[in-house]
């Protein structure tokens, strides 16, 4: 039975609410940016500035995106949310070296714990090529992320005393 008293600690599992998280790093596979590193810092409780990063020596694409965080539903253990997000992309691509700029939105589910969690989600791009001959593509992308969440304490209820 002691095994499973860690079982919480390993998971990041906590009996007692947890707050906000401050921010998170995440790393993740997915189509366009094959395997991808992340960076969120919540603004608000429910909104986050994301910055992904993919940085293949063929593909390099970076993308800077504003996230809402719906909440599905919370309990003193786990969060589930619906994620919306709208972002700027850039792409480039080393066998022609042409640029590519653009914006596009997500659509996805989050489930986090305490300290981690993982989220997964895609939607359309829509980008412009600069090299070469000009036009305007679409692209549609999907992604899973594990995520490392930082969260601050939360903050204890005081009671008045007598």
């Amino acid at each position: 039975m002691p095994r499973l008293a860690l079982l919480p600690l390993l998971f990041g599992i906590s009996t007692a609410a947890h707050a906000t998280p401050k921010n998170a790093f995440g790393v993740g596979v997915g189509f366009p940016d094959m395997l991808h590193l992340d960076y969120q810092q919540w603004i608000k409780p429910k909104t986050s500035i994301e910055v992904n990063l993919t940085p293949l020596v063929m593909l390099n694409i970076a993308t800077v995106g504003l996230n809402h965080h719906i909440p599905l539903s919370a309990s003193a253990t786990q969060d589930h949310n619906l994620l919306i997000s709208g972002n700027v992309m850039t792409l480039v691509g080393m066998m022609d070296g042409s640029p590519a700029f653009g914006v596009g939105g997500r659509v996805g589910y989050e489930w986090f714990l305490k300290h981690v969690g993982f989220s997964v989600a895609g939607g359309p791009t829509l980008l412009q090529t600069t090299g070469g001959p000009t036009r305007l593509e679409s692209l549609v992308g999907g992604r899973l992320t594990l995520w490392f969440l930082k969260r601050d304490a939360p903050a204890e209820a005081s009671v008045p005393s007598p």
